[in-house]
Parts: C-alpha cells; structure tokens; sequence
C-alpha cells in the first residue's frame, strides 16, 4: 500500500521537483501523516478506503457470492478509489476527466450524459445550496427507472426521507411523484436551518412535509456522532456528540395515515445515512 499510494500522489503532482522530494521522503517512511491528511482532505469514502487495514478482506467478502458481472464492477470501482481522487476534484490535482470516463459503465455514461443534458433545467426548477446532485436531480433515488405500475402506486401517498440533508430529495418528491407528505428525518441539528432556507426558496407548503430532528434506527435511544464542513452527521472514529435515534414504525403508527399501523400508506422509503448502516441482513446467495 506505501508503494501504491507514493505513485498515486507523484502521479497526481504536476512538478517534477515535488514528485522527487515525495519519492525520496517515502522510500523508507511509513504512510506520513502530512499525506493521510492530504488524503482525507476531502472527508468521504476514499478516506477510509486507503487507510484501513482490512480492505482487501472486505472486498473479498463483498465479492461473496456475486456474479462475475457484479465482480467486474466492484474492481472498477477498487480502481477508480485507488488511482482517481473524486471527480469534483479532479481540477485541484490536474486529472484529465477522460480518466475517469474510461472507467465508466454503459449504464454510467448515458447517466452522465442525460444529467448534463438536464443540468440547466434543474437549476432553474430549484434552489438548493450546491450543483445539483446526479442520484437525486437525475436518477431520483431510482425512480425515474421504475415501471409505471411502482409510480402510480406511490402516487399521493407518504414518504420517507431518511437524512435528508437540506431538503432536495423532498423537492424531487412533490414535483415528480405526488407525495402526498414527506417526513424529513436529519439526525444533524447543524443542517436544520439549511433545510429550513430550501423549503423557504422553493415555497414547500409546510403541509407538505415534517422536519423530524432524529436518526432513524431499531429502537429509541442515542448514537455518537461527528460532522464534517457541510454540518453532515457521520458514524466517525472521532464522534463525541450524542444524537437521538428513533424507530420508523413506531414514529409512523403515531401520525395519521403511517405505515406502521395506519393502513399502509407509505409509498416510499429513501435513506442516506453517512455510514451509519452498521446493521444488515446477512447475504445470502440462493436467495431472490
């Protein structure tokens, strides 16, 4: 991993003198914290990726029971984590984006082509405090794929907007698919103004959704956090700050018209939650 991860930054540094002068103070030194902080500059996944010790036997247990197509995936996406620093940033480390588009997918290049087809379009419909994101702008968590059958269903009925961050996905909801009401959960109590400022500019009724200041888990209870620059809540190494948790089915047979008792009128379920997944199913290959 030295090794790797000296041709990795020489390979993004355009001067000659402070490639030598990187080689040479890593010939015989152990990962340097100047460049794990370098590395981590940006706070994401990559971070973690190259500095943990077990990532090699991660992806050997990701790759379990997969099939091949699966597993081609998963090694260009290895690739990209270990040899491109993230696509919004590739203009700090002077990295030509025809890098990054060798590596996509068919599915990924007509994504990307059809969100900068569509950018212009989004900024005009909404204001949101950052370029608008491809996954929610464009793919809509999924939706703008799925069957006429799935979009009449969930038409006019309750959402889940798990870490919703400053609103946006909830935008994508009432324009695209009808909800009839969102419920917003953000476990950061940093971004609630900036929710508040997105519902304000885009004239949300308030009728429409339901700020919920709590993560969303198996029981009630509290969990340890750190936030990054945006105010984001994450599971960190680091985390110090207690938040509370809540469970949704309860939350939800409280309200008229909830999923968890209420007649089943929850239409959807969207969930964004900065690593804090620790619980899940375990994999079971033979299974649909």
């Amino acid at each position: 991993m030295n090794n790797t991860l000296t041709n990795i930054f020489c390979a993004l540094l355009p001067n000659k003198q402070a490639r030598r002068a990187i080689r040479k103070y890593m010939k015989d030194t152990a990962f340097p914290e100047e460049l794990e902080s370098f590395c981590g500059v940006y706070g994401d996944f990559k971070d973690f990726f190259l500095k943990a010790n077990d990532v090699p036997q991660k992806i050997e247990r990701l790759k379990s029971g997969l099939d091949d197509k699966s597993k081609e995936l998963v090694d260009v996406l290895v690739y990209r984590l270990l040899y491109l620093p993230n696509l919004q940033e590739s203009n700090d480390f002077r990295v030509k984006r025809a890098r990054y588009f060798a590596q996509m997918t068919e599915c990924e290049k007509r994504t990307f082509n059809g969100y900068q087809g569509e950018k212009h379009t989004y900024k005009q419909d909404f204001i949101v405090p950052y370029s608008p994101l491809c996954e929610i702008f464009y793919d809509r968590h999924g939706l703008r794929h799925a069957s006429e059958g799935i979009k009449n269903y969930i038409a006019g009925k309750d959402f889940v907007d798990g870490g919703t961050f400053c609103g946006e996905s909830l935008l994508i909801f009432n324009k695209f698919y009808k909800s009839r009401k969102v419920y917003a959960f953000e476990l950061s109590e940093q971004v609630a103004p900036l929710f508040a400022d997105t519902m304000a500019k885009n004239n949300v009724p308030s009728d429409r959704y339901e700020f919920v200041p709590f993560g969303l888990s198996d029981k009630a209870g509290s969990v340890s956090v750190s936030y990054d620059s945006l105010g984001q809540a994450y599971d960190g190494s680091s985390a110090t700050t207690l938040r509370p948790v809540l469970a949704l089915d309860s939350f939800l047979s409280e309200r008229d018209g909830g999923g968890g008792g209420g007649g089943g009128k929850i239409g959807f379920k969207k969930t964004h939650l900065e690593g804090f997944g620790r619980k899940r199913q375990p994999f079971e290959p033979t299974s649909p």
